[in-house]
C-alpha cells in the first residue's frame, strides 16, 4: 500500500517534472534533484546538469568491490577515474570558489598532508603504488563528501549557513563546520590514513547534524542548563554517550556591511572517548541533567 502511494506521488512529481521541460520553464533545485534520482546510469552519465548523481552512483559501485565495479560499463569506469583527477585539478590548485568549495579544499589538502607523513620518501616501487591507490580513494571520498554536502545546503539548509542559538547566542553551522566535521569525525573505514580522531558510528547521521545539533541546544536552552556560562567548549552527555562541541569568534566581511562581522561559528562537533579527558570531565566538572537522555557538563566553580 505505501509503495503504491510513494510509485503514484513519484509519478505525479515526474509529470510536472516533465512538463515544465518540455515548456522550457526552470526547474527548482528540489526538482533537479528528483529529476536526476529518475535517471538510469546512462540518463545521468548524458545529462550535465546530473553529474553529480552520476558520480555518486559509480562511486557506490566501486564501493562494494570489483565484481559489481565491473558490472558497470567500461565508460563509466573511465568517466570515473577521469572526474576524480579532474577533481584532483580543483584541489591542486586552490584559488577562491564559493564556502562549500573551498571548505572541503582545505579539509582534503589537510588529509594529504597526513597520507604523504605516513609515506615518507624514499619509498619502495611497492609502497609508491600503495600510496597512490590510497591518495587516488582519498580523491575520490573527497569529491563525494563535497557532492554531500552541497546537497545538504541546497535541500535541507538553504542557505549560506544554519542558524543555532544558545544561551541567548547565534552560533552558525556553515560550510566550513559541515566540512570539517563530515571530513575529521565521519566515516572512519574511508580514511586512507591512520587517525585517533574520535568517529561517529551512529546516533548521529551527517545528513541532519544541523537539525540534530538545533534541537539539543533548544533542550538545553529550555532547562536553562548553561545560563550565563561560556560557549567556546560544549560538552554533553547524550543518550549515555558524550560529546563535545567547539565554537570560536570569527569575522567575515557581509555584503551592505562596512568592514569585518564578528560571528560565532560550530568549529566541531565529535564523541569524547579520550580517557584523559573523560577523567577530566569526573575531577573537574558537574554534570546537569536536561531531561531523561541529555546532560551538560559545567566546570566547578
Amino acid at each position: 500500500m505505501v509503495d503504491e502511494k510513494a510509485k503514484e506521488e513519484n509519478f505525479k512529481h515526474r509529470k510536472i517534472v516533465d512538463e515544465k521541460l518540455t515548456n522550457g520553464i526552470p526547474l527548482t533545485i528540489e526538482e533537479q534533484y528528483f529529476r536526476c534520482s529518475n535517471y538510469t546510469l546512462k540518463g545521468c552519465r548524458d545529462e550535465p546538469s546530473c553529474i553529480d548523481e552520476y558520480y555518486y552512483r559509480v562511486y557506490m559501485f566501486r564501493r562494494e568491490g570489483t565484481p559489481t565495479w565491473l558490472q558497470i560499463e567500461c565508460v563509466d569506469r573511465n568517466r570515473f577515474i577521469k572526474l576524480v583527477r579532474d577533481w584532483q585539478a580543483v584541489i591542486e590548485a586552490g584559488g577562491q570558489h564559493q564556502d562549500i568549495l573551498k571548505a572541503t579544499i582545505k579539509e582534503t589538502k589537510e588529509e594529504i598532508k597526513i597520507l604523504k607523513k605516513q609515506y615518507s620518501a624514499p619509498l619502495s616501487a611497492k609502497r609508491k603504488l600503495e600510496y597512490n591507490l590510497k591518495h587516488f580513494d582519498l580523491l575520490a571520498w573527497s569529491k563525494l563528501r563535497h557532492i554531500m554536502i552541497q546537497k545538504i545546503f541546497d535541500l535541507s539548509i538553504k542557505a549560506e549557513f544554519y542558524s543555532l542559538h544558545v544561551n541567548g547566542k547565534e552560533i552558525r553551522f556553515d560550510a566550513y563546520s559541515y566540512a570539517h566535521i563530515l571530513t575529521r569525525h565521519f566515516g572512519h573505514v574511508m580514511k586512507q590514513y591512520q587517525t585517533e580522531k574520535d568517529h561517529f558510528y551512529d546516533v548521529f547521521l551527517h545528513t541532519d547534524l544541523h537539525v540534530r545539533i538545533d534541537q539539543l541546544f533548544k533542550r538545553i536552552d529550555q532547562a536553562k542548563a548553561l545560563e550565563g556560562l561560556p560557549n567556546e567548549e560544549i560538552t554533553i552527555k547524550f543518550r549515555k554517550l558524550r560529546y563535545r562541541l567547539y565554537v570560536q569568534p570569527q569575522e567575515r566581511y557581509q555584503k551592505d556591511k562596512k568592514g569585518r562581522q564578528p560571528f560565532l561559528r560550530l568549529t566541531t562537533f565529535f564523541p569524547l572517548t579520550d580517557a584523559q579527558e573523560l577523567e577530566k570531565l569526573k575531577q573537574e566538572y558537574e554534570e546537569r541533567k536536561v531531561d531523561s537522555e541529555l546532560s551538560v557538563f559545567v566546570h566547578k566553580s
